[in-house]
């Protein structure tokens, strides 16, 4: 898949998303099968992005040797022009291009926004969201 149809697809699934829960879900799966793995973790705007996510852990994935390439990318949600929270992106693919995988990351964090003002969720609502797909790495 060429990055303008990844980017493309993200902006597709937050738009059908009825909660950032689901597509956060949906961006994983998407993530993961063009990429290699992925995992999202979206902290609202007063935490503390250290915290682990239930079943994962930020270091212990960097330490992994599922993938040659393991990445962390963060990008800022905004909603409505204010901040909202942090996208934290985690991959391992086996050899994508890391200006795709941040692209990814942009765009994720940009329609997380979008949805967030379309939906009138709040960060508060998703402090610390989880997909299920924690067992992925």
């Amino acid at each position: 898949m060429r990055e303008s149809e990844l980017l493309a697809d993200l902006g597709e699934i937050a738009g059908a998303a009825d909660s950032v829960g689901e597509a956060l879900q949906a961006m994983e799966a998407l993530l993961s099968d063009q990429l290699g793995s992925a995992i999202l973790i979206l902290r609202g705007p007063a935490e503390d992005l250290t915290s682990q996510r239930q079943g994962f852990s930020v270091a212990g994935f960097l330490e992994s040797r599922d993938f040659p390439f393991r990445g962390v990318y963060s990008e800022r949600i905004e909603s409505g022009g204010r901040p909202a929270g942090t996208l934290l992106a985690c991959f391992g693919t086996w050899g994508a291009p890391s200006q795709l995988l941040r692209a990814a990351t942009v765009q994720a964090a940009k329609q997380i926004g979008a949805l967030l003002r379309r939906s009138g969720e709040t960060s508060s609502a998703w402090q610390f969201v989880q997909s299920g797909l924690s067992g992925v790495l």
